[in-house]
């Protein structure tokens, strides 16, 4: 706005200037149509010039605040951005602690109502003659109530193989005796399997691995639990 009233002011005295030129020099009145255009051309040019000039002027002031607005809008945009990605790990990291803090709870519950079951040891009840052998079947549940109890034994091994029960409370369990066996029928290894569920309907899988050590008695070796 600036730029047009000077342009006006400008343009003025211009031609307040070249009235007062033209009547102290007592210039001849025109006689043709050519002159006229002649002397129209000479007059508005500088004027025309003038304005071209201003408008350029303007335009680039023009282009200099959209620059600058642009320059703001990208400030702005990157700070909502930068924000943006702030409330994200934020919201990530509350996220990360809600799942931990379920993770948590979960494991105290399953863990306040996990049975545990075991064979505290696999021996002779029985031994006639020195090599023969009978077997009595132990096994110990403690904590809570378990649910769908399974044992297995590889090689089949009696009495635990294929023990089963739809609930054992805590307690010892009797499983009876196996027959007798001779010393040179017992396998050098063991492995009995307990499968069983919590109250919550969590399944449990115990492995326990034994190897035959003196006068029939079987050593615990391995445990692992699943």
């Amino acid at each position: 706005m600036k730029t047009f009233w000077v342009g006006v002011t400008v343009t003025g005295v211009y031609f307040l200037l070249l009235g007062i030129t033209v009547a102290s020099l007592k210039l001849n009145v025109m006689t043709s149509w050519n002159e006229l255009g002649d002397f129209l051309a000479g007059v508005f040019s500088p004027v025309a010039f003038l304005w071209l000039v201003l408008g350029y002027l303007q335009q680039q002031k023009e282009l200099q605040q959209n620059t600058r607005a642009l320059e703001l809008q990208a400030v702005e945009l990157k700070n909502s951005v930068d924000q943006y990605r702030d409330m994200v790990s934020v919201a990530r990291d509350q996220l990360k602690m809600d799942q931990e803090s379920i993770n948590t709870a979960k494991f105290e519950k399953e863990n306040q109502y996990k049975p545990r079951i075991k064979i505290p040891s696999v021996e002779p009840g029985t031994i006639t003659g020195g090599d023969t052998y009978s077997y009595r079947g132990v096994l110990e549940s403690a904590g809570e109530e378990a649910m769908k109890v399974l044992v297995m034994t590889e090689p089949p091994f009696a009495p635990f193989h294929g023990f089963n029960a739809h609930s054992l409370k805590s307690g010892r369990y009797n499983l009876g005796d196996s027959q007798y066996i001779q010393a040179n029928s017992l396998p050098n290894q063991i492995i009995v399997t307990i499968q069983y569920e919590s109250k919550l309907g969590i399944a449990y899988v115990d492995k326990y691995t034994y190897i035959l050590a003196e006068k029939g008695k079987y050593s615990l070796i391995d445990d692992e639990r699943i």
